[in-house]
């Protein structure tokens, strides 16, 4: 029996249906710095500005308390494009 892997876990607090547990939604919402942490701004005409691209990390909250922040990437207008948004404002 030594050396046989173990498969079966206890269950933990972060196991689904855990009371007031929730985990955070990234993907496709507007990036929340009071609930994400952003670790890449990828350029991409594909997703409005600051627009949550991929999640690295699911964040977590315990009823109204963040456990844990999303590590996410998010969407950036390329430079070239600011700059024409810009022109076309004035």
């Amino acid at each position: 029996m030594g050396g046989r892997y173990c498969t079966h876990r206890a269950p933990t607090a972060f196991d689904s249906g855990a009371e007031g547990l929730s985990e955070i939604n990234a993907v496709g919402e507007q990036f929340d710095p009071e609930l994400h942490h952003a670790v890449v701004r990828e350029e991409t005409t594909e997703q409005s500005d600051n627009t949550i691209i991929a999640e690295m990390q699911k964040g977590y909250k315990l009823h109204d308390r963040l456990l844990r922040p999303s590590t996410v990437r998010v969407a950036a207008v390329p430079s070239d494009k600011k700059s024409l948004n810009r022109r076309e404002d004035h």
